[in-house]
């Protein structure tokens, strides 16, 4: 009995090295693909930016798979959804008057994207939506963003109202993750497309902070003309730091898991 279940064992484990040397070696690939990346575009910080938002779609493409596929929305916070709807119309808004570029299209994408996996939840699969572990409190978070969006807001010569605007759509995007974060911890076990998408908004996070920080370092001009004088910067800088650091500690356990070769997120209790 005990030679076969050591039989057993040594049948196994190198099969189990082997998955997981095979998830260790697509992090370390992976690792070097970003790096590699980085030193690309270090001269042109615009393909940061847009690898950013390419990012951010790709996760959302990981929900729509998850949602097509699996009929499903298990583990999605409508609450995240909506507040990332209402994020992404002030600052698809607020792109469309003040700057008029190739990120008005990329938002309009995602928007769309957003408000369709909106309606999955609140309509056709309302029934795997979990709304008894979404509780997170709306109010505690749109309050503080429209107050500090009287107070601070970028001084630029555009209406105050689109200043305003564009100052919530900011504080909003910040937040925008805390729900989900709070409904995943209720659940501990994060299935793949999912965390996927987490993951991604992290990712997307960090490329945001980057591309702001070294427009920041080099001085440019146009990034100052849009953002204003003052301490509008320090905030805009501050907040994007936040919403990356929100994530990190997801982040960790979800490289982690792409490590150890197992497809679920677990999250400590």
């Amino acid at each position: 009995m005990g030679l076969v279940s050591k039989r057993k064992r040594l049948h196994r484990n190198p099969v189990e090295w082997a998955e997981k040397q095979y998830a260790r070696g697509k992090f370390v690939m992976s690792a070097i693909a970003l790096l590699w990346f980085m030193n690309l575009v270090y001269y042109d910080v615009n393909k940061i930016k847009i690898a950013a938002e390419l990012v951010r779609i790709v996760g959302l493409g990981c929900l729509v798979h998850k949602i097509g596929t699996e009929e499903s929305c298990g583990g999605l916070s409508f609450k995240s959804q909506m507040i990332t709807a209402m994020s992404l119309f002030a600052r698809l808004y607020c792109s469309s008057v003040m700057q008029q570029d190739v990120y008005v299209f990329m938002d309009f994408m995602t928007l769309v994207v957003t408000l369709w996996v909106l309606c999955k939840l609140q309509f056709r699969l309302r029934s795997t939506y979990s709304k008894d572990l979404d509780q997170f409190p709306l109010l505690y978070l749109l309050g503080p963003c429209v107050l500090l969006s009287i107070i601070s807001y970028p001084k630029t010569g555009y209406p105050v109202l689109h200043r305003m605007l564009w100052a919530f759509g900011v504080y909003l995007e910040t937040v925008q993750i805390i729900p989900q974060l709070n409904l995943m911890q209720s659940i501990r076990v994060i299935e793949p497309h999912t965390a996927h998408y987490v993951f991604a908004l992290g990712v997307s996070n960090l490329l945001n902070c980057i591309h702001f920080v070294i427009r920041m370092v080099e001085g440019n001009k146009h990034l100052f003309k849009i953002i204003g004088p003052g301490t509008w910067a320090g905030v805009t800088l501050v907040s994007k730091l936040l919403s990356f650091l929100m994530l990190g500690d997801f982040s960790f356990y979800y490289i982690k898991s792409l490590i150890d070769g197992q497809r679920l997120v677990r999250l400590p209790v």
